[in-house]
């Protein structure tokens, strides 16, 4: 007997907005779940039951390690509890959301298929956007925003030669088993891709605080972020630029010289179209059959590097005004200890002439150590 609870599963794909549909699921969670809506997280941590301690969003690569009986296993007794207790909180919606199975999503949707018969109805919802789009604000996110590898920045060209799948080959495992059950939208069709993806799930907007994360960065915020990550030998996550910009900044050319190095030129991303033609020949035509927008021809032009001289000394000199105000902070917090070393350094020196005198008088050494020390503690 099929369960009327419903299981949305959101798999992306990255830079389409996931991350603001997640962020904005978690900022109204209360809200959602007294409408039968509840958001299980990224890797279902949001869920009732916590059995795995792969249940947390930095422990994503790990799940992805696990074998299918094993996933199955995990999988079952979670949602299994989830369904369990949704039927009994009025809860009619599961959504879980996680932009990193394109591209290995069939050991999941294997196990999720078996599950559907026993505990819920399956709808899988990914979101696609130009393939040069998607290429550039994916590099300006994992090539330089989280610098995610070792060494110096690597410009686009070099960086685009690691990528593989396109979205329909990422999707495939789904696509041409179960057509039906995946809803594949482009992303730069609708006006809003949090407002169209509660939409999908049967969410009315009305007190939903729409959340917008990772909003394309300004030319000024990618140059200083690169010669930031680039003086760095290991990878670089975004919070250590955040925490502590301006420091060991280094570089050798004008900034739009060091921009031009590493974002993609016209003819980079003319070699992104080539390479994913195939890809997007498929995606478009199941859109089509789907009736769903399909991704339109890319306008290639120059990419505009231009910095605002007069901003960039502004956000220089905010940064160094900020620094200034940290150093000031950590100088007076070092005086503070400095002071308290040395209170410690005079109480240790009157505690060790005390045991001098002590240890002068006729009674054992033993003895007078054990007087001194009960003294001390006051017995």
């Amino acid at each position: 007997m099929k369960s009327n609870v419903n299981l949305i599963w959101h798999i992306g794909a990255g830079k389409t907005g996931t991350t603001s549909i997640q962020s904005t699921l978690s900022q109204n969670k209360q809200v959602l779940e007294s409408r039968g809506v509840r958001y299980i997280g990224y890797m279902l941590e949001g869920a009732k039951v916590r059995l795995y301690p792969w249940q947390k969003p930095s422990q994503t690569e790990v799940f992805h390690t696990l074998n299918e009986s094993d996933s199955e296993e995990a999988l079952e007794a979670i949602l299994r509890a989830e369904v369990e207790d949704a039927k009994k909180t009025g809860v009619h919606t599961l959504i879980w959301s996680n932009e990193s199975f394109p591209g290995r999503c069939e050991k999941v949707f294997n196990v999720l298929e078996k599950l559907e018969q026993k505990y819920f109805q399956l709808r899988i919802i990914a979101y696609v956007r130009s393939y040069e789009k998607w290429a550039k604000s994916a590099y300006l996110q994992w090539g330089i925003k989280h610098k995610t590898y070792t060494g110096e920045l690597i410009p686009f060209k070099k960086w685009f030669l690691t990528r593989t799948h396109g979205f329909y080959e990422s999707f495939r495992p789904i696509i041409e088993r179960s057509p039906d059950k995946i809803t594949i939208r482009n992303m730069e069709s609708v006006d809003d891709v949090v407002s169209d993806f509660l939409s999908f799930c049967n969410v009315q907007p009305d007190g939903i605080m729409i959340s917008r994360v990772y909003e394309s960065p300004k030319n000024i915020e990618v140059y200083l972020r690169s010669i930031f990550n680039n003086s760095f030998e290991e990878t670089v996550t975004p919070d250590v630029y955040d925490t502590t910009v301006a420091c060991r900044m280094k570089i050798g050319s004008a900034p739009e010289n060091f921009l031009q190095y590493l974002l993609p030129s016209k003819d980079d991303l003319i070699s992104v179209t080539e390479f994913y033609e195939k890809d997007k020949q498929l995606l478009n035509n199941f859109l089509e059959s789907k009736d769903e927008h399909v991704l339109p021809a890319y306008i290639h032009s120059d990419t505009d590097l231009t910095i605002d001289s007069g901003v960039l000394i502004g956000c220089l000199s905010e940064i160094i005004l900020s620094q200034n105000k940290q150093l000031e902070l950590i100088a007076n917090q070092l005086e503070t200890v400095q002071k308290d070393i040395k209170e410690l350094e005079g109480g240790f020196f009157s505690i060790r002439k005390k045991l001098e005198s002590e240890i002068t008088d006729s009674v054992s050494p033993g003895k007078k150590v054990c007087r001194f020390f009960a003294k001390v503690i006051g017995r």
